[in-house]
């Protein structure tokens, strides 16, 4: 094995950890255990940021859009459906009165 496939699976190993901390924030949250959750999560966002900006973006918007979904999933825990989708609707409402808000 030469240099380069031992860091390449070394920052595919990278990936699949932080990937499993965001399950586990999931699992956690799933389970009435916010700060844990939190934690997870948190840790999770910040070392995809990390990957992304280590490889450079390399496989493409997988990986920015992955912290993306983990910060907006963490915001939005246990607050419900109408919490998370009140701006928009506020918004798709005053965009255009042929929506029938």
């Amino acid at each position: 094995m030469d240099g380069w496939q031992l860091v390449a699976d070394l920052l595919w190993a990278y990936l699949a950890l932080t990937v499993t901390l965001g399950a586990a924030g999931v699992l956690a949250a799933h389970r009435s255990r916010r700060g844990a959750a939190l934690a997870l999560l948190l840790a999770s966002a910040l070392l995809l940021l990390a990957y992304s900006v280590i490889t450079g973006s390399s496989i493409g918007r997988f990986v920015v859009l992955l912290p993306l979904l983990e910060i907006s999933y963490a915001v939005s825990m246990g607050r419900g459906r109408p919490a998370v989708a009140a701006p928009w609707s506020a918004q798709w409402c005053s965009t255009s009165s042929a929506h029938g808000c």
